[in-house]
Formats: structure tokens, sequence, C-alpha cells
């Protein structure tokens, strides 16, 4: 992996002074505000972009006096000037991704997934047509699962997960292999015999698992 540990410090920082400007903001415009929310989810945005391993596997070049000239208007700002503290945050927002993230996402966007990669999303695209499957099933045998607390919890766990690990899977984020392919296929294939909710529970409970064991975490 590129030594990106000097910006690494510096996005530290930016989130750190962003978001204690953006709360000291949101006390006193109210979290309902229009312009207040519309800034939250660039905020988030921008700096969730990051949260991708396939932009830290490569060389982030940026500027380090023009961005930290930028975060320290961000953290002078007067949080009751709310048109300034936008321009500011906005003004830091574009350059991190237009002078840092625009390059290493652009070359993600050319990358094709491996041959396993490809493998391992069949894998669970067939394996997510099993679990709507049996979701079918058991509300035909009088089991509604959108209405099981444990079920939401595991689906909704899942969900994000999934859908992560399927990010990483197409930028070549993370590697697969053939375990991965055939230990999320055999899941698929349990629960789809599965005839008893407390095991297909427990299988759904463990495929989530497994994905979320192949997703780095900092």
């Amino acid at each position: 992996m590129p030594n990106n540990d000097q910006f690494k410090s510096v996005l530290h920082d930016a989130k750190l002074i962003c978001r204690t400007k953006f709360n000291a903001v949101k006390a006193i415009h109210g979290e309902n505000n229009t312009q207040v929310v519309n800034i939250q989810n660039e905020l988030k945005s921008v700096y969730r972009q990051f949260d991708d391993p396939a932009v830290w596997s490569q060389v982030l070049a940026f500027d380090h006096t023009k961005i930290m000239n930028l975060i320290l208007k961000v953290g002078i700002a007067d949080p009751n000037d709310l048109a300034n503290f936008i321009k500011v945050t906005t003004d830091l927002l574009n350059l991190l991704k237009d002078e840092v993230l625009k390059a290493p996402l652009e070359k993600i966007s050319q990358m094709a997934p491996s041959d396993w990669n490809l493998k391992t999303l069949d894998a669970l695209r067939l394996t997510n047509q099993r679990i709507a499957g049996r979701e079918r099933y058991f509300k035909n045998h009088g089991q509604d699962l959108s209405q099981n607390a444990e079920f939401k919890q595991i689906d909704q766990a899942y969900d994000v997960r999934a859908a992560e690990y399927r990010m990483l899977l197409n930028s070549n984020g993370v590697q697969s292999n053939q375990t991965d392919v055939i230990l999320i296929t055999r899941f698929g294939e349990m629960m789809k015999q599965s005839t008893a909710v407390p095991v297909f529970l427990g299988l759904y409970k463990g495929l989530s698992d497994y994905v979320n064991s192949k997703i780095p975490r900092p």
C-alpha cells in the first residue's frame, strides 16, 4: 500500500474540525434548517468516499498548504454566520473532491473486477435470490418474516454489509478466492433448504457475519 500517512493526518484534522464547527452551527441554526441539512449531507457524501480501501491503494496527491489554509478557515468561522460557514466548508469539500479524490475515483471506475471477485459477486447475487425465495416460502406458510424483530435486525445488517462488500469487490478493493465463492454459495443453498425459521435466521446471521469479516476495517 502507498504511504498516505501525511494525508491521513490532514484528513483526520479536516473531519474533526468540520464536525466540531458543524455541531456549533447546527446548535444555533437548527438541525432542520435546509442549508444546515444540505451541508451536512455534502459533508457525509465527500468524507464517506475516503472509506473505500481502493482509494487508499493509490498515492493521494494534495497541496498541503492549500488544504490546511481551508481547514483553518473552517476552524475560525463564526458559527453565527451560516453563509460564511457554508462557503468555507464547500471550498474545502470541493478541494477534496477535485484535487484529491477525482484521480483515484476515475482510476477505480476503469478497473475491472478480478475473476474471483466476479464469481463472488455472482454467488452473492444468487444467494440474495435464495434469501428472497425463503422469505416468500415462510410468508406462504404463515410466518411473515417482515414482522420478526430478529429477522429485521439481521436483514438490515446484512444489507449494509453486502452493499459495502459488493462495492469493494467491484473496485478490487478486496480480493476474493475460491473459498469465498464456496462458502457464500453453501450458505445460500442451506438457507434455500431450511424449513424452520430459527435455522434460517442462524444461517442468515452466519452469512452476514462472514461477509462482514471480508470487509477491511481501520
